[in-house]
């Protein structure tokens, strides 16, 4: 078990610059993304919620939660789990729990989820020089973070999503599956390059290379649902009463989506330059972002509705997980936490 007593407390924030190079290596190593569309007029204006950067970001219905890793070569580095309100500015966020090591390490993707009544944030801890990565557990009021699982760096998780009642993971070899309280670790399917993981009722849908596969939660057979000529960089799972829709961005710039069995649809094309970071759905709008492939830079942020596509925000760095309710929509970069109504 490693607890918030275990670390060497906060006492200053970490540098920008410290920052801005862990920021820039994530978004070169967990993204190496992008695309160009045909964006209009600028949308509303881009507003801060947070100054502390994302490694990864998640919402709920009325909070933003996410990971933010520092490293220092001149002194400890720093991971820590945030949250805030999403109508918050910048200094109203929580730290809910943090590390500091002398090691390199981060903290990746997170969810979250209610266990005899009590909301927990999960998260993964890649201890890279140590050569484990972990699973943990912290409550969303702050305090110690339980370890669930430790497995192996060369099983280091990417994507890490929930059902309510197991958590499931890709980590580039196969995807796994274990129960909210941990203990054994269920592998549900193998592969050479598994990344992006999302759900429906009964499936596990996740990316593994140019393809989008699924497979029961319950395990069987593997089923593709999309073969694509570039790899997959980004994948959303929209599930609902009429059915499961799927929504993915390519290493070649294109954004598309389809009901399983469905027919493809097309939201931006094609290009030679550019890599996609992030996709999803709002219920209303496809949201994206993607930078140029070569530099790894010059991200722009997208939202498509009615066949009409807006450039939200553009010529940021390593923006991530784009997302977003009825009213708005935010997303990460090395600044901070970014929000911009409808």
């Amino acid at each position: 078990m490693v607890t918030s007593s275990d670390q060497k407390p906060l006492t200053t924030k970490r540098s920008r610059a410290g920052r801005w190079r862990l920021r820039t290596a994530m978004a070169t190593a967990l993204a190496g993304l992008g695309v160009i569309a045909s964006g209009t007029a600028q949308a509303a204006t881009v507003t801060q919620v947070a100054s502390e950067p994302p490694t990864r970001l998640v919402q709920s219905t009325g909070n933003l939660y996410w990971t933010s890793s520092a490293i220092n070569e001149f002194g400890p580095s720093f991971a820590g789990v945030y949250r805030t309100g999403k109508t918050d500015t910048p200094g109203k966020e929580t730290l809910l729990y943090s590390e500091n090591r002398d090691d390199y390490f981060f903290f990746g993707d997170l969810a979250y989820a209610q266990v005899n009544g009590a909301f927990f944030g999960y998260f993964t801890a890649n201890y890279v020089d140590a050569g484990t990565a972990q699973i943990k557990r912290v409550p969303l009021t702050g305090g110690p973070a339980v370890v669930l699982a430790t497995l192996p760096r060369a099983f280091g998780v990417q994507d890490l999503v929930t059902d309510g009642t197991f958590l499931y993971w890709a980590d580039g070899l196969g995807v796994r599956k274990m129960s909210l309280s941990g203990g054994t670790v269920t592998t549900l399917a193998t592969g050479t390059s598994t990344f992006r993981v999302g759900l429906d009722a009964t499936q596990v849908f996740y990316s593994d290379g140019n393809r989008i596969n699924s497979v029961p939660k319950t395990g069987g057979a593997v089923t593709a649902q999309v073969i694509d000529a570039s790899p997959i960089t980004a994948m959303f799972v929209q599930a609902g009463t009429g059915g499961t829709s799927l929504y993915w961005g390519n290493d070649s710039g294109s954004v598309q989506s389809r009901p399983v069995g469905g027919a493809v649809t097309v939201y931006q094309s094609v290009t030679s330059t550019r890599s996609v970071s992030a996709v999803s759905f709002d219920g209303t709008r496809v949201l994206w972002s993607d930078f140029v492939r070569t530099a790894g830079n010059n991200y722009v942020v997208r939202k498509s509705q009615g066949g009409t596509t807006t450039v939200v925000s553009s010529g940021g760095v390593g923006a991530t997980d784009v997302q977003g309710d009825a009213g708005a929509m935010f997303w990460g970069d090395v600044s901070g936490v970014k929000k911009s109504a409808h």
